[in-house]
C-alpha cells in the first residue's frame, strides 16, 4: 500500500512494490484496502490466489469476505 508511511512499517514486513514478478511469487494476496490507484483486475488475474476482503474483484482463484 503506496499510502502506508515507513514508519508505520512493523519490523519484519517488507514493503514491496506491486508487480508481476512479486505477484506471481506470493502464495496468497490479500486485498485488505480499496484505492482506486490499484489495478485490482490485474492483481486477480495475475496472483496464485486472491482473499478479497473489499469486494473488489472476482474470478476462478478469487475468494471474497
Amino acid at each position: 500500500d503506496g499510502h502506508v508511511l515507513a514508519r508505520q512499517i512493523p519490523e519484519g514486513v517488507e514493503h514491496v512494490e506491486l508487480s508481476n514478478a512479486v505477484l506471481e511469487a506470493a502464495d496468497l494476496v490479500v486485498i485488505l484496502t480499496d484505492h482506486d490507484n490499484v489495478d485490482y483486475e490485474h492483481v486477480a488475474r495475475t496472483a496464485r490466489a486472491v482473499f478479497d476482503t473489499r469486494r473488489r474483484v472476482t474470478g476462478e482463484r478469487v475468494e471474497v469476505l
